[in-house]
């Protein structure tokens, strides 16, 4: 069992690694593919809207040709912090549920020998904006696209009263519009 399990090997994941690894915590990182995965799929000459110092992690400096970052200057610096670091990245292991409680989850993943589960203290979901969309309906259902702030691993109700405080865990935040609202229809 490891105290910390981290879903998505993205710079929030391999942060939240880092700090893990930094407090004494054992740790565990599951990608389902490679170290930051979604600036891979990024277009090849992208360049990044922020400068290198704001998407740095763990004190490592991201050194760039320019004053932003290319996809490739990111996604090599990432992978190079994973590394440096000692982080513990299982890559091309997707999690594909979670289970249990604080102090007792099992994270099931599925990799190309066939699925496994990961026992773990704690669980941080850093998927990632482009991780795994999904359309939301309004008011949104209880899950997967529920709504509503955390406490201890639990949602708990909004003002408005629309979550079920026993519900499964909502990673979205608190209650607003859809995450990702269908168009208007046309005239």
């Amino acid at each position: 069992m490891v105290d910390v399990l981290i879903v998505g090997a993205g710079p929030v994941g391999l942060a939240a690694a880092l700090e893990a690894k930094r407090q004494g915590l054992s740790h565990l990182v599951l990608e389902r593919g490679t170290v930051a995965e979604t600036l891979y799929r990024f277009p090849r000459q992208m360049v990044f809207f922020s400068e290198s110092k704001n998407i740095e992690i763990g004190g490592h400096p991201l050194v760039s040709q320019g004053p932003k970052p290319t996809r490739l200057e990111a996604l090599l610096y990432y992978q190079r912090v994973a590394e440096r670091e000692g982080l513990r990245v299982l890559t091309y292991t997707e999690a594909v549920g979670i289970q249990g409680e604080e102090g007792a989850f099992q994270v099931l993943a599925r990799d190309r020998f066939g699925e496994k589960a990961f026992p773990a203290r704690y669980v941080v979901v850093a998927t990632g904006y482009f991780g795994n969309l999904k359309t939301c309906t309004y008011p949104p259902p209880a899950y997967p696209c529920a709504r509503g702030p955390l406490e201890k691993g639990r949602r708990v109700p909004s003002d408005e009263g629309r979550n079920d405080p026993n519900g499964p865990v909502s990673p979205l935040g608190p209650p607003g519009p859809p995450a990702n609202p269908s168009p208007p229809p046309r005239p």
